[in-house]
Protein backbone atom coordinates (compact mmCIF):
# COMPACT_ATOMS: atom_id res chain seq x y z
CA UNK A 1 0.00 0.00 0.00
CA UNK A 2 2.70 2.12 1.26
CA UNK A 3 4.62 1.42 -2.46
CA UNK A 4 1.41 2.14 -4.36
CA UNK A 5 0.83 5.71 -2.54
CA UNK A 6 4.98 6.66 -2.96
CA UNK A 7 4.56 5.74 -6.76
CA UNK A 8 1.31 7.80 -7.17
CA UNK A 9 3.05 10.60 -5.27
CA UNK A 10 5.73 10.35 -7.49
CA UNK A 11 3.88 10.44 -10.72
CA UNK A 12 2.01 13.08 -9.52
CA UNK A 13 5.48 14.99 -9.03
CA UNK A 14 6.91 14.28 -12.40
CA UNK A 15 3.46 15.68 -14.16
CA UNK A 16 3.94 18.99 -11.89
CA UNK A 17 6.89 19.16 -12.54
CA UNK A 18 6.91 18.61 -16.56
CA UNK A 19 3.56 21.18 -16.76
CA UNK A 20 5.76 24.03 -15.10
CA UNK A 21 8.70 23.08 -17.13
CA UNK A 22 6.50 23.64 -20.71
CA UNK A 23 4.87 26.68 -19.10
CA UNK A 24 8.23 27.87 -18.41
CA UNK A 25 9.56 26.84 -21.55
CA UNK A 26 6.77 29.06 -23.51
CA UNK A 27 6.98 32.29 -21.30
CA UNK A 28 10.98 32.14 -21.95
CA UNK A 29 9.90 31.31 -25.79
CA UNK A 30 7.59 34.93 -25.21
CA UNK A 31 10.30 36.90 -23.09
CA UNK A 32 12.65 36.16 -26.08
CA UNK A 33 10.46 37.71 -28.51
CA UNK A 34 9.67 41.18 -26.37
CA UNK A 35 13.73 41.24 -25.50
CA UNK A 36 14.51 40.82 -29.10
CA UNK A 37 11.75 43.49 -30.44
CA UNK A 38 13.46 45.91 -27.00
CA UNK A 39 16.81 45.21 -28.57
CA UNK A 40 16.35 46.17 -31.59
CA UNK A 41 14.63 50.01 -30.93
CA UNK A 42 17.48 50.21 -28.26
CA UNK A 43 20.01 49.89 -31.58
CA UNK A 44 17.55 51.80 -33.71
CA UNK A 45 15.27 54.22 -31.64
CA UNK A 46 13.03 55.41 -35.12
CA UNK A 47 11.69 51.88 -35.09
CA UNK A 48 10.22 52.78 -31.14
CA UNK A 49 8.59 56.08 -32.28
CA UNK A 50 4.78 55.56 -33.36
CA UNK A 51 3.78 56.76 -37.07
CA UNK A 52 2.11 59.84 -35.91
CA UNK A 53 5.75 60.74 -34.24
CA UNK A 54 7.23 59.93 -37.09
CA UNK A 55 4.92 61.98 -39.69
CA UNK A 56 5.12 64.99 -36.91
CA UNK A 57 8.75 65.20 -37.05
CA UNK A 58 8.99 64.67 -40.97
CA UNK A 59 9.00 68.20 -41.75
CA UNK A 60 8.42 71.79 -40.26
CA UNK A 61 4.47 72.18 -41.41
CA UNK A 62 3.52 68.79 -39.99
CA UNK A 63 5.44 69.80 -36.69
CA UNK A 64 3.26 73.22 -36.76
CA UNK A 65 0.20 71.27 -37.01
CA UNK A 66 1.36 68.40 -34.33
CA UNK A 67 2.58 71.06 -31.81
CA UNK A 68 0.50 74.08 -31.28
CA UNK A 69 3.00 75.77 -29.08
CA UNK A 70 5.63 76.34 -32.71
CA UNK A 71 3.68 80.15 -34.08
CA UNK A 72 3.20 80.32 -38.01
CA UNK A 73 5.12 83.19 -38.40
CA UNK A 74 8.07 82.06 -36.89
CA UNK A 75 11.71 81.98 -38.41
CA UNK A 76 11.86 78.39 -40.86
CA UNK A 77 15.46 77.80 -39.31
CA UNK A 78 14.48 78.03 -35.97
CA UNK A 79 11.42 75.74 -36.19
CA UNK A 80 13.73 73.21 -38.21
CA UNK A 81 16.34 73.69 -34.89
CA UNK A 82 13.47 72.73 -32.97
CA UNK A 83 12.22 70.03 -34.64
CA UNK A 84 15.29 68.26 -35.14
CA UNK A 85 15.89 69.08 -30.64
CA UNK A 86 12.75 67.75 -30.06
CA UNK A 87 13.09 64.55 -32.73
CA UNK A 88 16.59 64.21 -30.94
CA UNK A 89 14.72 64.11 -27.81
CA UNK A 90 12.03 61.40 -28.76
CA UNK A 91 14.50 59.13 -29.77
CA UNK A 92 16.62 59.42 -26.52
CA UNK A 93 13.74 58.87 -24.71
CA UNK A 94 12.75 55.77 -26.32
CA UNK A 95 15.90 54.46 -26.12
CA UNK A 96 16.29 55.03 -22.30
CA UNK A 97 12.57 53.84 -21.94
CA UNK A 98 13.32 50.41 -23.33
CA UNK A 99 16.75 50.11 -21.88
CA UNK A 100 14.81 50.27 -19.09
CA UNK A 101 12.21 47.63 -20.27
CA UNK A 102 15.05 45.29 -21.54
CA UNK A 103 16.58 45.41 -18.06
CA UNK A 104 13.44 44.46 -16.04
CA UNK A 105 12.55 42.06 -18.42
CA UNK A 106 15.67 40.34 -18.32
CA UNK A 107 14.66 39.94 -14.53
CA UNK A 108 11.98 38.53 -15.57
CA UNK A 109 13.53 36.04 -18.22
CA UNK A 110 16.07 35.09 -15.96
CA UNK A 111 13.43 33.67 -13.04
CA UNK A 112 12.11 31.81 -15.93
CA UNK A 113 15.14 30.06 -16.82
CA UNK A 114 15.63 29.37 -13.53
CA UNK A 115 12.56 27.93 -13.05
CA UNK A 116 12.81 25.89 -16.13
CA UNK A 117 16.35 24.26 -14.96
CA UNK A 118 15.04 23.38 -11.29
CA UNK A 119 12.12 21.47 -12.63
CA UNK A 120 13.86 19.94 -15.56
CA UNK A 121 16.50 18.65 -12.85
CA UNK A 122 13.41 17.49 -10.78
CA UNK A 123 12.21 15.29 -13.84
CA UNK A 124 15.36 14.10 -14.71
CA UNK A 125 15.60 12.59 -10.74
CA UNK A 126 12.39 11.69 -10.59
CA UNK A 127 12.13 9.58 -14.22
CA UNK A 128 15.66 7.55 -13.57
CA UNK A 129 14.99 3.85 -13.23
CA UNK A 130 16.55 3.02 -10.14
CA UNK A 131 16.02 6.38 -8.23
CA UNK A 132 14.74 5.73 -4.15
CA UNK A 133 11.04 6.90 -3.52
CA UNK A 134 12.87 10.31 -1.88
CA UNK A 135 12.49 13.28 -4.21
CA UNK A 136 13.66 15.62 -1.44
CA UNK A 137 16.82 14.71 -2.41
CA UNK A 138 17.82 16.90 -5.62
Amino acid sequence: MLEKQGNSMKKLFTVYAYIVCALSAFFVVIMMGIESEQLLVIFNPRYGLSQKELVSYGDNDNYRRAFKNVADNQDEQEVTRRREVAYNSALSATKVHNIRETVSDSFVLFGFVGLFLLHWRLVKKLTRKNTDNSILNI
